[in-house]
Parts: structure tokens; C-alpha cells; sequence
């Protein structure tokens, strides 16, 4: 191990009081060295009196405001003094293991370091859908679509898959790739004949799949905070926490339409209550943010219950602390020389985005295009039995 890094979420003092508590405890390792304690709120550092350096947010550290955010990078002896042989400041190395840090943090998706690190919104009136539609419309025909078409099961053989809708009706075909949600897969909503193998059904289960649900609100004039955004804490974890106006000069002014977000067990639990009991909890939430102000009635409510719709199950998949890089291989391998599978879930990059999904189906459909074209072919590679010996390939 050569990387510790201790987030520690206090206020001020209380952040450095419990730094200095980690540092002793560092330092009593043999072998093992304490870098500069990094505090998020500088001005708070200095109130404190930190005994040791305070160090201003480098460019790839985010910067939050109280509670201060304190870490503690304890480093190995040895790589600190090759790094220092290298005539590179103490301080330039240590923050090379917070850049590490927030690397490791990003679970190793690379899609805000291909693209950007900004997170845009457009307004463009047509959707975000155009774009597939329109590239699509290039060589798609109608007759080639099924729409509200379900699929109910993928029956595969060594001649060729038969797909039947839960209408009854059967497609057959040579090969089949499946794109269909994580979140599907994991409840079984599509029965596979015969059976998914071992690997690939503890591939499935192995990987998360979250919930992130933003609620909508038009009311009849704009009565809230005038930035983009806002922030809502409360005793209860993950109640309503992030706010978002749209009625902003950047994006829609005058519409009158603010929504908030929430994720993980609380999305699930909203979607166990109806509109009415979900739109009387966020009013009651707007009320205590807006003491002074008498709270309207909205003129439209509306959220998407992406966890039990049977089409999704979720929102987007995100790779968990179990999900090693033999899972990831098995999750996007074919079964026999039929059955293959693609989706943002497959993607060893960008999963849990909309890119990632189109590059995995792009990439599979071209080495299934090469199987057609060359009259078969053996498939990608997998694991029978993932055994937890084998470091991250993130490469």
C-alpha cells in the first residue's frame, strides 16, 4: 500500500483537531510519513492555528465551503525520498497523491477527463435524443423498428436466438445483442433459455445499479434563490438535498420551474408514495428554507420512477468497491457464439453515461459485424471463476 487518504468533514478547529489526531497515528507506523494536512477552507485553517501548513486547493482539488474538508496523506519513507532525488518540491509530491486520490474517488470513469470537467445543460428544444434520432434516420427504416414491443425471452441455440415478445410474437435471427438496462438484467425481467452461466449472472449482480431521481415543480412565479443552485441539509440523510432553478437567466427565465434531486434509498423511497404525499414533503421542505415566504401551490409536478419501471430498474450503473476488472471483463463478454451483450453498464470507461452506452454498442456491433461478414466466430474472452488475485487493470 503506498496511498492513505483520510476525508474528515468537520467544522473549522474540530477539521484540524481530528487531523492531528490521524497524523500521530500515521507517524507511529514504521516506515510511514505524514504529508501536509489540506483543509478545503483556508481562512478557517489559519483561524484554527494549525500547527502545520495550510495548504490553498491545488487545481484538481474541489474546494467546498464549511464544513472544511481536512485530509491527511500519509506517504511510504522510501517513495518519498526516490521522489525527492528527483528534485521535486515535498509539496508538489504530496499533492500528487491527492490528484491520486481524487482519482481512485472517480471509481476510474474517465468521462470528466475525456470531455470536461463542466457539467452543461442543454436547452435545446428537440431533446438530446435528436442526436441518436438524427444519426439513426441515416440508416434505419421504419420496417426494421419495433416500438412498444417488450421483450419477455431470448431462447439461444447453437443455430441462432428466437426472441419472444410478451405479446407472444417471435423474432428469430442468427445472433442477438442484448442492450438491455443493468437494472433489467438484475431482476430477471427478461428469462434467458437456457440460463445465463455462473459468470455471467455474478458479473450482473456484482455491479450497482443507482437511482437518481430529479423531481419537477412549475409554480406560478419564482419565490427562491437567485443562482443556479441551492443546497438543503437536514437530519434526515439524503432528504432533498439539491436544488436547482431553471427559472435563471442561463437557462429558462420566467418559467417558474425549480427541481431538486435525490438518489440511492431515498429515491426508492419516494417511488413507494404517490405525487401527492412526495409534492406535500417538498413544500413542507420549501417552507422551512423559505421561512418568510408562503409557499404557492405548483401548477405541474412530475418525476420519473426510474427504479420501478420495468424498462430501466434504475437510473445508470456505477462500478462498486466489489466489482473487479474480471467482472467488468464477463459483464460485456458474449455468451456461446450467439448471445452478446453491450450498454453504458459494459463500458470499462464511461459507464453510467450516455457516451459510454453508444461506444459499447458501436464497438460490439462492429466485432458482431466481422462474425457475420466471416461466417462465425469464437466471441470475447471471460472468466469462469473470478478469484480476487488479480490487481485493477484500469489501463
Amino acid at each position: 500500500m503506498d496511498l492513505m487518504l483520510l476525508l474528515l468533514l468537520h467544522v473549522g478547529d474540530r477539521a484540524l483537531d481530528a487531523a492531528r489526531g490521524y497524523e500521530k497515528a500515521i507517524a507511529a507506523v514504521p516506515g510511514w510519513a505524514v504529508g501536509p494536512v489540506i483543509v478545503a477552507d483556508a481562512r478557517a485553517a489559519a483561524e484554527a492555528g494549525a500547527a502545520r501548513v495550510a495548504v490553498e486547493p491545488a487545481e484538481d482539488v474541489v474546494a467546498l465551503p464549511p464544513p472544511a474538508v481536512a485530509a491527511v496523506i500519509a506517504v511510504d519513507v522510501e517513495q518519498r525520498q526516490q521522489q525527492a532525488s528527483r528534485a521535486q518540491s515535498p509539496l508538489e509530491y504530496e499533492l500528487l497523491y491527492v490528484r491520486a486520490a481524487l482519482t481512485m474517488q472517480q471509481a476510474h470513469n474517465n468521462t470528466f477527463r475525456t470531455f470536461s470537467r463542466q457539467n452543461l445543460l442543454s436547452t435545446d428544444q428537440r431533446g438530446f435524443k435528436t442526436v441518436i434520432q438524427e444519426e439513426a434516420d441515416t440508416f434505419l427504416t421504419r420496417s426494421q423498428i419495433r416500438l412498444n414491443a417488450t421483450v419477455a425471452t431470448v431462447r439461444t441455440s447453437t443455430k441462432g436466438v428466437v426472441v419472444i415478445l410478451a405479446d407472444g410474437t417471435q423474432i428469430t435471427a442468427d445472433y442477438a445483442l442484448c442492450t438491455f438496462s443493468l437494472g433489467v438484467l438484475q431482476h430477471d425481467d427478461v428469462r434467458f433459455t437456457p440460463a445465463l452461466p455462473a459468470w455471467k449472472q455474478e458479473a450482473i449482480h456484482s455491479m450497482a445499479m443507482g437511482t437518481y431521481t430529479k423531481i419537477f415543480l412549475r409554480f406560478p412565479e419564482k419565490f427562491w434563490f437567485n443562482t443556479e443552485m441551492a443546497l438543503y441539509a437536514d437530519h434526515e440523510r439524503g432528504r432533498y438535498p439539491v436544488w436547482q432553478s431553471l427559472d435563471h437567466e442561463s437557462f429558462f427565465p420566467g418559467c417558474g420551474i425549480l427541481f431538486v434531486t435525490v438518489t440511492g434509498e431515498f429515491s426508492r423511497r419516494i417511488e413507494s408514495m404517490t405525487d401527492a404525499a412526495v409534492q406535500a414533503e417538498i413544500l413542507a421542505v420549501l417552507q422551512a428554507m423559505f421561512p418568510d415566504v408562503a409557499i404557492p401551490d405548483p401548477v405541474d409536478f412530475y418525476f420519473q420512477r426510474w427504479y420501478n419501471d420495468p424498462l430501466f430498474r434504475g437510473s445508470y450503473s456505477n462500478w462498486p468497491a466489489n466489482f473487479l476488472s474480471e467482472h467488468q471483463v464477463n459483464l460485456r463478454a458474449n455468451v456461446n457464439e450467439r448471445l452478446w451483450f453491450a450498454g453504458e453498464a459494459t463500458s470499462k470507461k464511461h459507464f453510467g453515461y450516455l457516451h459510454g452506452a453508444y461506444a459499447e454498442g458501436r464497438d460490439i456491433a462492429l466485432v458482431l459485424a466481422e462474425c457475420i461478414q466471416g461466417g462465425g466466430c469464437v466471441g470475447l474472452e471471460h472468466i469462469d471463476r473470478v478469484r480476487n488475485a488479480l490487481p485493477y487493470d484500469v489501463a
